[in-house]
């Protein structure tokens, strides 16, 4: 993997969230309760299970767990029998090292003290992956790098299952970290764009208005870059919020659709609701009390 290390840590990146994890420990209990939580906050999750074909993960994976801003790591039983996820904990503790991602260990139903020294259940796993790799590709220098990157990642703070009553408190608690993390990304001067000139000034600027009023508004001549600080400001401010939506090309969009439909679009997008069908122009009680 090339060094990512002059990529500002907190640029604004494709993917909110990488999450590794293994299939048949996580699947249909904690990753898709997070997957759901995630989704309900707009906060663009990704995992890799479209992906997963052939023993070795592709470039394109490895580009995603790049261009992540934060990888959480779910430790499972079987977490390390796959060299899938052995491959994928390599490439996000490089991330980790050389472009300072942030990353965060999930132990879900396993003791952090098996993974962080390769003992019990964990570390049977483990072995079984090894020599499977050793036997197949006669190098340890694989089984070295998963070895170091298993003790490296698992020593981070972390998330403990056992911790918790249940998997809902978990669940809340990492959704919780997280966008505490974005809140505090925001707060860098490495969180603004430094491909565009000046932009620093202009969204204080905007921000300090934004203390004491709900709206405000930018005017401007065309191509002065008013989207552009809009833009900015929204990105930095929208882990504050339950919901978020940047309405671009507002006016555009007003042209070629009814009022109604780009409202119900907006509102689709805030609730995380696929189904919204309001027919007038009045919305429902149910819809307004769930914004």
């Amino acid at each position: 993997m090339a060094s990512t290390s002059s990529t500002p840590p907190n640029q604004w990146k494709p993917w909110d969230v990488f999450i590794s994890f293994r299939g048949d420990d996580a699947r249909y209990n904690i990753l898709s309760h997070l997957h759901k939580a995630f989704k309900e906050k707009q906060i663009k999750a990704f995992t890799d299970e479209e992906l997963r074909k052939g023993k070795e993960i592709s470039s394109g994976l490895v580009k995603i767990i790049q261009e992540s801003s934060i990888s959480i790591v779910i430790f499972s039983e079987n977490y390390t029998d796959s060299p899938w996820c052995l491959d994928e904990l390599v490439e996000i503790f490089k991330c980790q090292e050389e472009s300072k991602q942030t990353v965060i260990s999930v132990f879900y139903k396993v003791n952090p003290t098996d993974v962080q020294k390769l003992t019990g259940n964990f570390s049977k796993a483990f072995a079984i992956a090894v020599l499977e790799e050793v036997l197949d590709k006669g190098s340890s220098q694989k089984a070295d790098n998963w070895k170091r990157a298993l003790m490296e990642v698992s020593n981070l703070s972390g998330w403990d299952l056992r911790h918790h009553k249940d998997e809902a408190e978990l669940v809340e608690e990492i959704i919780n970290d997280v966008l505490k993390k974005f809140n505090d990304m925001s707060k860098s001067d490495d969180s603004y764009d430094r491909k565009l000139i000046g932009i620093k000034s202009r969204v204080e600027k905007v921000e300090w208005l934004l203390k004491d009023k709900q709206y405000v508004g930018i005017w401007g001549m065309g191509g002065i870059g008013k989207t552009t600080i809009a833009r900015e400001v929204f990105r930095r401010n929208r882990s504050k919020f339950d919901a978020h939506y940047f309405a671009e090309n507002f006016r555009e969009k007003m042209t070629k659709k009814s009022p109604n439909d780009v409202r119900d679009k907006i509102i689709c997008q805030l609730l995380g609701d696929k189904n919204l069908h309001a027919d007038t122009s009045d919305l429902d009680v149910f819809t307004r009390r769930r914004l």
